[in-house]
């Protein structure tokens, strides 16, 4: 019973709102073809959704005596043009239920909150937004990498970050790659294909924990295309944080030892130091001792139990590699093809495994909080049980979700909004009605 009157009084004020909303609106427009004055042409009454319920209004129709055609000038304005019902703000909020749950339990929970929209309409404006926010990205991306130069459609909120770096400010930029499952058969049953993430995030040497600071991009995605991305959304942070000066932040590349990943990471980022991930690095010393002794011998375990206190010493990388080497030349391993594959990945990077002196320097070499980030973004997402995707739509909740966590969705939403607002500017009177009389 409460329920059923809260929905009841609820349409009452939304339509009530929306009353004051048109009837305070300008009742004075031009035809945008010959600019000849609109002339009133009646009202009908429409339903329309917004972020707080549903409600219901007269919607003026305005015609052009000349060009014979119909107008709606308010409808433009409020996204409500095209049949559509739902006004930008109700789009916002469907798009980022959209995000963060399958489309049947996202209509049932903004039902109960009085936003009457069904599964496929949950589906269908959480494409339209993602691809809104992929459009903005794609022109940010593009202006950077042909020109250099930074397009201002700011896509993330750098009011967040401080407007001059401090000495112990990091910035941490990762990214990495995950499995998601298609709905394509294959030889061996439904096929995977690969999505990407990225994130940069800033911190400082006193807190290692998941910051606010920070924003995410994601998608099916090529790596050059991840790079280029990431990178030219860093470049639209405050100037402060790219000039060259005593006060500029360390710029920490943190990742798994993946070489699609570090084969890019020093062209884009230059200035980062490169840190491959403790506990990756700890896995595969891990491998290396099971293939070198066995995987049950107690010394294979021994090692694998203790390889990240051992790899954090001041000199334990180099005396785990000298000891594999050792235990390559004496050709005794249980697996050697195996072993001189684990030691050619600790080789390859063992200039990203100084985690001694980076830890006494206050930086990061666990990637936990951005692998955490990362995995909200794609697999809590796209890898629920059940779930198949194909690659467009799953590029595009990718972009969506990511626009959702780093809490950026809002301004997507704003400039949408600008561009219907100069939309109905067409239909705005431009000289005094008696002048167009004469």
């Amino acid at each position: 019973a409460i329920a059923g009157a809260i929905h009841s009084l609820r349409s009452v004020i939304i339509s009530a709102a929306l009353r004051v909303c048109v009837a305070s609106a300008d009742r004075d427009y031009d035809c945008p073809e010959c600019g000849i004055a609109l002339t009133g042409w009646g009202t009908r009454t429409r339903t329309v959704v917004t972020s707080s319920g549903e409600g219901r209004y007269p919607a003026n129709r305005y015609r052009c005596r000349v060009c014979q055609a119909d107008y709606y000038p308010w409808q433009v304005q409020q996204g409500l043009d095209e049949g559509n019902q739902f006004t930008l703000s109700a789009r916002e909020l469907i798009a980022e239920e959209a995000a963060d749950a399958a489309y049947e339990r996202s209509s049932r929970r903004l039902l109960r909150m009085g936003i009457p929209v069904s599964s496929s309409e949950v589906d269908e404006i959480g494409r339209e937004v993602s691809i809104w926010r992929k459009q903005e990205q794609e022109a940010v991306r593009a202006c950077n990498c042909k020109n250099g130069q930074i397009l201002s459609v700011p896509l993330h909120k750098w009011n967040r970050w401080p407007q001059a770096p401090q000495h112990q400010d990091i910035v941490t930029i990762s990214v990495d790659g995950g499995k998601v499952r298609s709905d394509q058969v294959g030889p061996k049953g439904l096929e995977w294909f690969e999505v990407r993430s990225g994130i940069i995030r800033l911190g400082n040497a006193e807190d290692d924990r998941e910051g606010d600071a920070g924003f995410c991009i994601g998608g099916v995605m090529e790596p050059d295309h991840l790079f280029e991305t990431l990178r030219s959304q860093w470049w639209q942070a405050p100037e402060a944080w790219h000039v060259k000066n005593e006060q500029q932040p360390t710029m920490v590349f943190l990742a798994d030892g993946a070489e699609w990943i570090w084969a890019r990471a020093g062209w884009h980022f230059p200035r980062c130091i490169q840190i491959l991930d403790c506990y990756h690095a700890a896995e595969h010393v891990g491998k290396a001792a099971r293939a070198a002794w066995g995987p049950d011998n107690a010394q294979a375990t021994r090692w694998a139990g203790g390889a990240i206190k051992w790899l954090v010493e001041q000199d334990g990388p180099r005396s785990i590699l000298r000891a594999l080497a050792g235990k390559i030349r004496c050709g005794t391993a249980v697996d050697q093809d195996e072993l001189r594959t684990q030691f050619r990945y600790l080789w390859r990077h063992r200039h990203r495994m100084l985690y001694f002196k980076l830890r006494n320097e206050g930086l990061p070499i666990g990637s936990g909080a951005i692998e955490s980030t990362i995995k909200q973004l794609s697999t809590q997402r796209l890898c629920q049980p059940g779930m198949m995707w194909t690659k467009e739509h799953a590029d595009l909740m990718m972009h969506l979700r990511a626009a959702c966590l780093s809490g950026s969705l809002e301004l997507t939403i704003n400039r949408e909004r600008q561009i219907r607002t100069n939309r109905a500017l067409k239909y705005r009177r431009k000289t005094p009605r008696f002048a167009q009389a004469v």
